[in-house]
């Protein structure tokens, strides 16, 4: 089980699977480039799955409400939801 310590969204992590699918349905479509927006739209898990995929914060051996909050609050701006 991994956890996201910090604020470096770029840390994500997505199904290869998914997103081999999702890259195979735009480039059927006639798309070359698509955003990273996109993808992890598509290929991150949702909130169901919060604590197997790491999407709270910690400080220590405890989690922070503070740092989660923020990290949702970016992450939510970043795609768009």
């Amino acid at each position: 089980m991994s956890f996201v310590s910090d604020m470096d969204l770029a840390a994500l992590e997505f199904d290869v699977k998914a997103a081999q699918d999702v890259l195979a349905m735009f480039a059927d479509a006639g798309k070359l480039r698509i955003r990273v927006q996109d993808l992890l739209q598509q290929c991150m898990a949702r909130i169901d799955n919060w604590l197997e995929n790491g999407f709270i914060i910690f400080a220590g051996l405890t989690v922070s409400l503070k740092g989660t909050y923020k990290f949702w609050t970016e992450l939510k701006w970043l795609l768009r939801w």
